[in-house]
């Protein structure tokens, strides 16, 4: 029995462990009006194992930021000032500059009627460790949807190299009468002679047609 309790919190201690290791590295911004309220949110997050968190009161600045710096979390509250939060949000979006999380009070809009950058929308007295659930869940959510971003963005351009490869494939077999198979050696032979990428060669043949 003891060697099960020990053994629980070994496992226990050792999730623990990860979980801070994880959050060493997480940035976060802050934008807020009150710079002593938005201090309070700095020294939270700093002690909870964030890696860094800069704290501003001019969205411009902040969007400067995020541009220079690699930063998961964006975290405003209802004093924001400049641009209104939906503008700012369809820029963090459109550039894919991190997750936001608002704080403020009921008379905000739904999270529908915001872009996806928002993550989620937070009474301002929401407890410590529901905040810090949301901002840990805000980027892990993130991080995922980044990813995926990325692998339709390769799945989308190696569809467009195989487009633009089958249409070089089909000149080759009809002007030189060989197989496909042939034609697409007779690619990878002249690109590896040329130097250059399939693609780009298969643009130059398509090109000079």
């Amino acid at each position: 029995m003891l060697f099960f309790l020990c053994k629980n919190i070994d496992r226990i201690i050792l999730l623990r462990i990860r979980r801070v290791k994880l959050l060493l590295h997480e940035k976060i911004l802050i934008i807020m009006q009150d710079q002593k309220k938005g201090k309070v949110y700095q020294n939270l997050f700093l002690n909870s194992g964030f890696k860094t968190a800069l704290l501003t009161d001019d969205p411009f600045k902040g969007i400067r930021i995020l541009r220079t710096q690699e930063i998961q979390l964006i975290l405003l509250d209802d004093t924001f000032q400049g641009m209104s939060f939906k503008q700012f949000a369809d820029v963090i979006d459109y550039e894919n500059l991190g997750a936001i999380i608002i704080l403020g009070t009921d008379s905000l809009p739904s999270l529908q009627d915001f872009p996806p950058s928002v993550y989620g929308i937070l009474n301002t007295q929401v407890s410590r460790e529901m905040l810090l659930n949301s901002a840990r869940m805000a980027i892990r959510q993130y991080k995922i949807n980044t990813r995926l971003k990325e692998e339709l963005k390769d799945l989308r351009k190696k569809l467009s190299d195989k487009k633009v490869i089958d249409q070089a494939k089909f000149f080759l077999m009809d002007k030189y009468k060989i197989d496909e198979s042939e034609a697409y050696d007779r690619l990878k032979k002249v690109s590896m002679d040329k130097r250059v990428s399939i693609r780009k060669l298969a643009e130059s043949i398509i090109s000079e047609k």
